[in-house]
Parts: structure tokens; C-alpha cells; sequence
């Protein structure tokens, strides 16, 4: 008997010490090796890789997994047509990215950079003024404040970029969460943690803080920069000063562009989800920030695609239910507000 307990002592410590290796290795990586992520999770929405609770483990129809990108910075930006700049609206990774969808509809060559910071972009790679282009910039609603007054600037780093020196390999510096993401996804501890986590929600509501608020007829969750008390929520309630400081940062934006550059503005303000879908959870509290954004960017000649307007104007979604980002819906009624705008540019520049 003691003999087959040190047999099996043996095996436990074996098998501790491989999967210990395997941890210790795998965060390591930017991103965990593949063959030991649970297969088919990346196919989930965001809100999943949030909560890992089976109510939003709902895999995104249609999906395609595009890693296509219009920035390769062996491109120049300066043979582009078209200039699309914003975030990830524009890069969802399950769908078509809407540049690459906005170059094969109008056959002409789109430079896409994922940033906010235009004119710092634009000076980085040497742009050069030449003749009159579009540049489309996609600011989801939330950001307006972080990026168009001075009280509650902030720079958002979109792309951070870990050190490679051999000391952050050995000692990480982001220690806490690689090892969170390797129990959230690998094939050996994912299962068991989705499993309390719905457990949890099951039997006493539990939501991380990040999804504070959800509707279960259609499935749709709202990202807490939604629905909290900071100048990012639906219920920050903003004055007329602020909204006037906003348009006029984006007026000096649009003439810098014309300016420095020969580029012409064309503004895509994203709704967020809860402004499109605030209905669903019995809560009509909102700032109006969105019309109200208009009204001022239309007072000073900034063009811009009412997208709030075109969303609540259709009955299909336009939203994933388990993401923050649209769908392929709300992407084609995207497009075609964008190739109006175009035309009707492309109608004045040659007039002029």
C-alpha cells in the first residue's frame, strides 16, 4: 500500500511539475500559444471574455476572422485615396474590417490607422499635403470627453507595446494578468472557472463590475463606460459649454486637417450601444449627448454621419448582443451613409 501511494505521489508531482512548466511558459508569450487555447473561444463576443458566464457565451454568427489590415507600415499612406482613422469599430475582428470593405466597394486604396491622434499620426509617417482626400475619423460616443476637452483629456494608448528585453520575459511585469488570461482560456483550467462563474451568476446574480447591466429578451449587455457615474456614461450630465468646447476642438481639428494636410473631415460619431438600446432594461435615462453633438457640428460646417439617427431608425439589430461593437447590419448601413457622404465631396470638390 505505502509503495503504491509513492507511485502515485511520483505522478502527482510529475504532472505538477510539467503543468507548472507549461504556465510558466505559456504567459511568457504576448498571447497564449494556440494548441492550449479552448478551441472556439475567440468565436465569443467580448462581453464573454468579460464575464465567462454561459448567458453571453453565444458564439458571433457569420464570423470570419479577418486579420487583413490597412496599415502595414510598409504601405505609404501618401498613395492612399481614402484615410480611415478610429478604433476598433473600424477593426472588429470577426467581421470584414469597414475599410477594407469601404476599398473593395469603391476599387480604390484605403490607409487605415488605428489611432485617434490624427495630426500626430500624420506627422509621424510623413504625410504629405497634395491633392484635396477624405480622411474618416470614428470616435465612439464615450470618447468624446477623453478626447474633445481640456477637463477630462486623457491619452488613450490604443496599442501598447510590452517590453522584450529578456528580464520582463523572465520577471512579468503584467504577472497578474497573463496568469488570468491563461486560467480564462487554457484547456486545462477554462473550463472549471466558466463553470463558477456561471455558478455564481445562477444563484446570486453576480456580474463583473464591467457588465453592470443586461437585457436577457434580446440578449444585449452594456459596457459599464455606459452606464457608471464617470463623464464616459449615458448619465454624465453635460453642459452647454462643454458641448461647445467639443465642437469647437473638433472645428480646429478639421482646419488643421485642411490646412497642414488638404484633408477633409468627415466625422462618424458611434453611438454606444445603450443610446441605441437603452429600452431594453427599462432605463430611459440619457444625456442626448449624441443631437446634441450634432446640432453644434452642423452649426460650423463639420460633416458627419448621423449614425445614431440611421440605428434607431431600423427594427433589426445593428449591435451584437454578447459585444460592444455592431454587426454586420449596422456596418452596411454605416457604408452607405459613408459612399453618400463621398459622392456628394466628390460632387462639390469638382465643382470647385
Amino acid at each position: 500500500m505505502e509503495k503504491k501511494k509513492g507511485i502515485w505521489l511520483k505522478y502527482f508531482i510529475y504532472v505538477s511539475g510539467i503543468l507548472s512548466f507549461v504556465v510558466f511558459v505559456s504567459v511568457r508569450f504576448n498571447h497564449l500559444p494556440q494548441a492550449i487555447v479552448v478551441d472556439g473561444i475567440e468565436d465569443h463576443g467580448e462581453l464573454y471574455h468579460i464575464t465567462y458566464i454561459d448567458l453571453f457565451a453565444q458564439k458571433i454568427e457569420d464570423k470570419i476572422h479577418f486579420r487583413e489590415r490597412l496599415y502595414d507600415p510598409r504601405r505609404d499612406i501618401n498613395e492612399a485615396e481614402i484615410l480611415t482613422f478610429g478604433d476598433s469599430f473600424f477593426e472588429f475582428p470577426l467581421e470584414k474590417p469597414f475599410s477594407l470593405r469601404l476599398a473593395d466597394t469603391l476599387n480604390r486604396t484605403v490607409y487605415h490607422a488605428n489611432s485617434y491622434y490624427v495630426m500626430e499620426y500624420l506627422d509621424t509617417v510623413n504625410y504629405v499635403k497634395g491633392p484635396p482626400k477624405i480622411l474618416i475619423l470614428d470616435v465612439v460616443e464615450r470618447y468624446f470627453p477623453y478626447l474633445f476637452t481640456e477637463k477630462h483629456r486623457l491619452f488613450l494608448n490604443q496599442n501598447p507595446r510590452p517590453a522584450n528585453d529578456f528580464y520582463s520575459k523572465i520577471f512579468l511585469e503584467d504577472a497578474e494578468r497573463k496568469y488570468t488570461v491563461f486560467l480564462q482560456k487554457s484547456i486545462f483550467t477554462h473550463y472549471l472557472y466558466s463553470r463558477v462563474n456561471t455558478l455564481k451568476f445562477n444563484l446570486l446574480g453576480y456580474l463583473p463590475s464591467q457588465v453592470p447591466k443586461y437585457s436577457r429578451d434580446p440578449l444585449m449587455g452594456f459596457y459599464h463606460e455606459t452606464v457608471n457615474d464617470g463623464v464616459t456614461s449615458a448619465y454624465y450630465e453635460w453642459e452647454d459649454d462643454d458641448i461647445r468646447e467639443m465642437c469647437d476642438e473638433i472645428l480646429a481639428l478639421k482646419n488643421a486637417l485642411k490646412k497642414e494636410y488638404n484633408l477633409e473631415l468627415l466625422l462618424m460619431p458611434m453611438p454606444n450601444a445603450y443610446t441605441i438600446y437603452r429600452n431594453l432594461i427599462n432605463d430611459s435615462g440619457y444625456n442626448n449627448l449624441l443631437p446634441r453633438l450634432y446640432k453644434g457640428l452642423g452649426e460650423r460646417n463639420i460633416r458627419y454621419i448621423p449614425l445614431m439617427d440611421a440605428f434607431l431608425a431600423v427594427d433589426e439589430m445593428v449591435y451584437h448582443g454578447t459585444d460592444t461593437h455592431w454587426n454586420k447590419k449596422g456596418q452596411d448601413i454605416a457604408l452607405k451613409m459613408v459612399m453618400e457622404a463621398l459622392d456628394s465631396f466628390e460632387k462639390v470638390t469638382a465643382n470647385n
